[in-house]
């Protein structure tokens, strides 16, 4: 899991680059939560980084699918974002157009399961829309009770 979670793109995610700043981040006496045991972490948010949770789904075959996001930007505007990515030759390989089960819209955000393998899609007020259920190595989106 942490291996991973240093793989991600640093221009994508991260204010600063170097490994000692995206452990820093991660650090329980700072708010970070790393929970290898249920593949999930999530960093503090410091300003100028935000607030990002990753997590691991399992295929099938067993190899790991990670999901990385957030929902707020830096600067506190709802700007949600959520990607995915395989490992592969020592790289993360970007599947999200892959392994979406709809197409999202820019006012969703997203919950990742530290527990279980559900996610939720949210708007900006916290309310569920949609529930994406991870069975058989794929999400299946399912439409919440108003």
């Amino acid at each position: 899991m942490l291996d991973y979670y240093l793989l991600l793109p640093r221009t994508r995610y991260f204010a600063v680059g170097t490994r000692q700043n995206r452990l820093d981040l991660i650090n329980p006496a700072f708010g970070g939560i790393t929970d290898i045991r249920n593949g999930y972490l999530k960093t503090r948010s410091d300003g100028a980084q935000e607030e990002l949770t990753v997590c691991l789904f399992k295929h099938p075959d067993r190899t790991d699918l990670l999901a990385a996001g957030w929902n707020y930007a830096s600067d506190g505007v709802w700007e949600p974002r959520l990607d995915f990515y395989r490992y592969e030759k020592g790289h993360l390989v970007d599947v999200t157009r892959k392994t979406v089960p709809m197409r999202s819209e820019a006012y969703f955000g997203f919950v990742l399961p530290r527990h279980g393998t559900t996610i939720h899609v949210i708007d900006q007020a916290g309310r569920k829309h949609f529930d994406w259920i991870w069975r058989g190595g794929r999400f299946k989106a399912i439409r919440r009770a108003r």
